[in-house]
């Protein structure tokens, strides 16, 4: 992998750990990321950015839950998208689980499909 893009994948799992205080729930108990936890998440980054790219891998979130869990969040081109990064992340070499949240636009025909429920 070419160092601009370990760097840029370091950075944004840096940016994504600091956040998770600041996304996480009331109800939810924050546990503080180790050096382990984001090193982790740096490395499941760089993996979704040489599979995807650098383009799509900054439309993703990849934050340390600890125990070899990451989540992921932010959003992805399709289904099939989604399902992709979740394979890529879980290949990861130490990733026991992932907490696939990204979001997904719905499709066209999802549209038309509620919008014939709404009408009378």
């Amino acid at each position: 992998m070419r160092p601009a893009k370990l760097l840029l994948a370091c950075l944004l799992a840096a940016s994504a750990a600091v956040q998770v205080t600041g996304c996480a729930s009331l109800n939810e108990p924050v546990t503080p990321a180790t050096a382990e936890d984001n090193a982790l998440a740096a490395r499941v980054k760089a993996a979704i950015a040489d599979a995807a790219g650098s383009g799509t891998a900054m439309n993703i979130n990849v934050i340390p839950e600890g125990g070899g869990t990451v989540r992921l969040t932010g959003f992805a081109e399709s289904r099939a998208a989604s399902l992709r990064t979740e394979q890529v992340a879980r290949a990861t070499d130490g990733v026991r689980f992932v907490r696939n949240e990204l979001n997904v636009p719905a499709r066209p025909e999802d549209a038309s499909f509620s919008q014939e429920l709404r009408r009378p």
